[in-house]
């Protein structure tokens, strides 16, 4: 019997795509159904919600495939080890929909096939296709074990007239601003209002530079973290003036949206937090609307990788080495890409890796976007965002270092022990011991 998420059966029914019974034929185990078509075997640990729609589309596009959803989160209150122990028994889907985290886990025990080499074998997607930092970012060891087909950038930036033009600083630098603040100057800020929002940024990016997944190993004693956790304590401190208190009324609320809407333009805080998950009007409106029209700096977060953006990507795709439906397990992986309405669909919510759809988000007369960023005005509508800004956005994502290999458990440990600190319970250094030990228990387990 087949098993489909619930609202991913409804789905298909209204597209008319789900056909009942499927069984195991062949010494290679691969599903039919009992008019003798194919299966493809999607497998993933947590409902996909993006891949929903696309997975009943492809089955419309290809009547002689059906497709077999296995989403593992609706079989069982522990969906990773439940799919493990089914990789381990020998249940291999044909392709695999999961976080970074579990990705580089299994890649490390070459469960994937190189899709290089399906590129080369079934073509239709190339190399040059890819924006090469993002291709870079999805390699291991010069394999490319999986995809997504969007990426989102979290990033902060101050007005080059107050920081001079250099990209991505240090902690060191960020500890020499902000000790040199005016007294009517905060460091840091999120323009929609969030005053944790740094802290919690800061401290990812922060562990990130500590953990190196590929040898299963972590440093978070030995480097900067503590550093980073007091200086992310500090910039907390400073921003809760911006709390609004249980009950606030409407006047009060309305001067805090108004205050946190001047906070960059007045140059009462510096330093802002800016999400990059689109390229659209928005886009520029969030980035030139928030500084009045001045000239920017990506300053990033504190890190001395050279990197200060934490990047992320949505559902990774990935074909496993034994999966018997590669070259169809290939098609989905292009149609997700590829696919100009899909993407034309989720484009507010990522940034296409496909390059071409990328370029045409540039392309002032491009239609790939509804809301060109070209668009984009100043608050009273009259100033257009220049072609410079719209290039050095562009400079700024093709040049970045893309990194989604995240581990969702080690940054759940690192976000709990990290409260405390928050809180008020414990030091930052008391806390980076507390995280190293954790995670290199936890690395060293899953290893």
């Amino acid at each position: 019997m087949k098993r489909f998420i619930a609202i991913l059966s409804a789905a298909a029914v209204i597209s008319g795509t789900v056909s009942c019974g499927s069984k195991t034929e062949g010494s290679e185990s691969r599903k039919v159904t009992e008019d003798g078509r194919p299966v493809l075997t999607i497998a993933m640990p947590e409902t996909s919600y993006e891949f929903i729609s696309p997975l009943a589309e492809f089955e419309r596009l290809h009547p002689e495939t059906e497709i077999d959803i296995v989403d593992y989160s609706q079989l069982s209150d522990d969906p990773y080890t439940l799919l493990k122990q089914d990789l381990s028994a020998g249940k291999i889907p044909d392709v695999m929909i999961a976080d970074p985290g579990l990705m580089s886990e299994l890649e490390k025990k070459d469960m994937f096939a190189d899709m290089y080499g399906l590129m080369d074998e079934y073509g239709g997607l190339s190399r040059e296709d890819f924006l090469p930092n993002i291709l870079s970012g999805f390699e291991v060891d010069g394999q490319l074990p999986a995809v997504s087909a969007g990426f989102k950038v979290t990033t902060a930036a101050a007005k080059t007239s107050l920081v001079g033009e250099a990209q991505d600083w240090t902690l060191e630098r960020f500890e020499e601003i902000y000790s040199g603040l005016s007294d009517h100057m905060t460091l840091w800020l999120e323009q929609g209002g969030n005053p944790r929002i740094a802290y919690h940024y800061i401290t990812k990016k922060a562990a990130d530079d500590c953990i190196d997944l590929e040898n299963g190993s972590c440093n978070f004693t030995g480097g900067t973290f503590a550093k980073a956790l007091s200086l992310s304590m500090d910039i907390q401190r400073q921003n809760d003036m911006f709390l609004l208190t249980e009950g606030s009324t409407e006047g009060e609320i309305s001067d805090y949206q108004q205050q946190v809407q001047n906070a960059f333009i007045n140059d009462s805080t510096l330093v802002n937090v800016i999400h990059i998950d689109s390229v659209n009007e928005n886009t520029g409106n969030s980035i030139f609307r928030t500084f009045g029209g001045e000239g920017i700096t990506f300053v990033g977060f504190p890190s001395d990788s050279g990197c200060g953006a934490y990047t992320e990507c949505t559902g990774l795709m990935a074909i496993p080495e034994n999966s018997s439906m590669k070259e169809t397990a290939w098609e989905f992986v292009k149609y997700a890409v590829t696919d100009r309405t899909l993407r034309q669909k989720q484009s507010g919510d990522s940034i296409p890796v496909y390059r071409p759809y990328f370029e045409e988000c540039f392309d002032p007369e491009g239609t790939f976007t509804e809301h060109n960023i070209s668009e984009s005005r100043t608050f009273d509508g009259e100033k257009a965002i220049p072609e410079a800004a719209v290039r050095q956005l562009y400079n700024y994502l093709t040049g970045l270092e893309f990194a989604p290999y995240h581990d969702k458990t080690a940054s759940d440990i690192i976000h709990e022990e990290s409260a405390a600190v928050l809180a008020g319970e414990r030091s930052p250094e008391e806390c980076a011991e507390l995280i190293q030990s954790r995670v290199s228990i936890y690395l060293s387990e899953k290893s």
